[in-house]
């Protein structure tokens, strides 16, 4: 909204005009002049003064016409007027009040009770128009499908919109006996993601050009999937140094959607390039030396072409139900922690890589992680393959070790011997499509979508992500911390519970 208030004079008497120009001199004024009532309309259409000051006998049209045509008009209605008039009768005053006015003042006019008036009214229109404007405001951000929370410098909730009440499961602010704290509320209910920068919160890197994304997850359960929340911290000039405004927006189908997105891409290359080889190769032997061929050799053509059709449908059928599928870390579906072990060594020989180092403690190989066979796959793969992406040689050396954090978990640390990376890669590593490769070779374009598809992964089963550099030499270690199931012993002969039983 501009800071100058617009008035508009209208009086048929240029020395009137000018006159009341002088008297009201301000520079917080925007002061505009018309010499009859047509006039006065046709400005008031493009200007949308913050007050009209009206002469009320004026030829053609007076002012009590005017103030008629003004109220009528939509984007007028509103408009403040004060009429002006050497017409002191209570007959007059009426009719002006009948006609829109909003105040008179009686010529000749007292420059100090003009100035008072004016300052009086242009702050009350002001303060109308900012309530007005408020008001649609606060209805916008009621009805917002996004949850709006205002915080003051002690992270305490002050205001929380509809929709905010509903994702953090509390009572409108002003309604809880205790004061409701932010990030104490959302910790009973998510996981913070990436830990690193929530233990910041709120503070953010000034180096970086824009913050990395936050995202608050809850994981996936039997009857629901996984649930993705990211968080805005808006800035200056919008924040202020005690308060701070909060933006919480439902990204769950987009975090899917990307997650089957990329999977597509993956899949492409290493699942439907092969048996598109075979078939080509089938087909063009068969045309380039059908001739020659004995009848044998056509029929091994034949069929090296048409398991390549068999193999390349399968793929197909199998990626369409792997985007149909809910969610690759459902739980239910666990698998044994010794499985990475196997699918390490499945990986590495894909990826044409040294044999990784593995160590498991053995005691934890029964343990199921709680999550599905093609998730922990997809895992290892983007590890391993991101491990030979940016070693300077594509050989790196790796080390995977499996061991207990605690009650109902175990970490999983991949270490490998490539090179640093920088703090802004550790910080934006698991923020989509960035692209952090241009700080090693400049050619191959990495850590756009692997990490992040582990982070989603690992995050929508109840885990947590890790990514750091080496302490003792070149290389990164990223560590992921897994919920598991330990099994539970079988109890050993009952001798007592037997004999009753066979009673």
């Amino acid at each position: 909204m501009n800071t100058l208030a617009t008035l508009l004079i209208v009086d048929d008497t240029l020395s009137v005009c000018q006159v009341l120009v002088d008297m009201l001199e301000s520079p917080e004024y925007h002061i505009e002049t018309a010499n009859d009532g047509f006039e006065g309309l046709l400005k008031a259409r493009t200007l949308k003064p913050d007050l009209i000051l009206l002469d009320v006998m004026m030829p053609g049209m007076d002012g009590f016409q005017v103030c008629q045509h003004l109220r009528t008009t939509p984007d007028l209605a509103e408009v403040p007027i004060l009429m002006l008039t050497a017409l002191d009768d209570q007959e007059s005053r009426i009719k002006g009040i009948e006609s829109g006015a909003d105040d008179f003042i009686t010529k000749p006019i007292s420059p100090d009770e003009l100035n008072a008036r004016v300052r009086t009214i242009v702050r009350l229109n002001r303060y109308r128009r900012l309530h007005a404007e408020r008001a649609k405001f606060d209805w916008v951000v009621e009805q917002s499908e996004d949850g709006y929370l205002v915080l003051n410098d002690e992270d305490q909730v002050t205001y929380a919109n509809p929709k905010a009440c509903l994702l953090l499961s509390i009572h409108p602010i002003g309604t809880h006996p205790e004061p409701v704290y932010f990030r104490a509320t959302i910790q009973k209910q998510y996981q913070c993601h990436p830990s690193d920068l929530w233990n910041t919160w709120p503070l953010e890197n000034p180096e970086l050009p824009s913050p990395p994304p936050r995202y608050l997850v809850r994981p996936e359960t039997e009857t629901s999937q996984a649930f993705w929340l990211q968080v805005f911290q808006f800035q200056e000039p919008i924040q202020q140094a005690a308060h701070r405004i909060i933006c919480l927006k439902d990204v769950t189908s987009q975090i899917l959607t990307m997650r089957d997105v990329q999977a597509f891409h993956r899949l492409i290359p290493h699942k439907l390039r092969s048996p598109l080889n075979s078939m080509r190769l089938g087909i063009e032997m068969l045309a380039m030396h059908s001739a020659a061929l004995l009848g044998g050799e056509i029929a091994d053509l034949v069929d090296m072409a048409l398991q390549g059709i068999y193999r390349l449908d399968q793929e197909v059928t199998d990626v369409v139900q792997y985007l149909h599928a809910p969610a690759l870390a459902r739980k239910g579906k666990e698998i044994q922690v010794e499985a990475v072990t196997v699918l390490t060594r499945r990986i590495s020989d894909e990826l044409e890589l040294a044999p990784p180092q593995i160590s498991l403690t053995s005691n934890l190989q029964s343990y199921q992680l709680q999550l599905s066979e093609p998730a922990l796959e997809r895992v290892l793969f983007e590890l391993l393959e991101n491990s030979k992406k940016f070693h300077p040689h594509q050989s790196p050396q790796i080390t995977i070790e499996v061991e207990p954090t605690g009650l109902e978990q175990i970490r999983l640390r991949v270490t490998d011997d490539g090179v640093h990376l920088s703090p802004e890669q550790l910080e934006r590593a698991w923020v989509p499509y960035y692209q952090g490769e241009k700080y090693f070779t400049g050619q191959v374009a990495g850590m756009g979508l692997g990490l992040p598809m582990v982070a989603m992964l690992i995050w929508a089963a109840g885990g947590s992500c890790l990514l750091r550099n080496r302490p003792d030499q070149p290389g990164i270690q990223v560590e992921l911390v897994f919920p598991v199931t330990v099994p539970v012993s079988k109890p050993e002969s009952d001798p007592v519970g037997a004999n009753l039983r066979q009673s």
